[in-house]
């Protein structure tokens, strides 16, 4: 059983390199966010299902219901992103990240505390995002985990 656990976690946190198929193949960009926030410091991102991606890039500006009714744009930082997809997107199988490069906001940017301390202040946009600050778009691996992890049990 402990090795069950273990080949879990490691297909969880490294889907990618237990996959047959390479990230092309399987329409993936997993570590572009985390990659990609090292040539943008403090890189923030947002989370979709990737059938509202196009709707949401087609204008300039992203305008949520949260931002008229909460006043700010709910973001996370990189560190924060596998806890906001588990909380809140657990059940969308087609997830799409936006990375955004905060230096390209022209909306205030503020940290701030959330209920859950342990991943620190989570990034707040008051206003609305213009969309030239988004510089990336990748693919959360949620379902491509799911069938692997489904594969890998049936073989034991």
């Amino acid at each position: 059983m402990k090795n069950i656990i273990v080949a879990l976690t490691l297909v969880m946190t490294f889907p990618i390199s237990w996959a047959s198929a390479n990230e092309d193949q399987l329409g993936l960009s997993f570590f572009g966010p985390f990659l990609h926030s090292a040539y943008v410091p403090n890189a923030l991102f947002l989370m979709f299902p990737t059938q509202d991606i196009p709707a949401i890039l087609a204008k300039p500006y992203f305008n949520p219901t949260s931002l008229h009714s909460e006043g700010f744009i709910h973001a996370c930082s990189a560190h924060q992103v596998d806890y906001v997809v588990q909380r809140f997107y657990r059940d969308i199988m087609d997830l799409t990240l936006l990375v955004i490069d905060p230096q390209l906001v022209t909306a205030e940017i503020k940290y701030e505390s959330a209920s859950v301390s342990e991943y620190g202040d989570f990034p707040h946009i008051y206003g609305q995002l213009n969309i030239d600050a988004v510089v990336q778009q990748c693919y959360y691996p949620i379902l491509a985990c799911k069938m692997l992890i489904s594969k890998r049990l049936a073989r034991l």
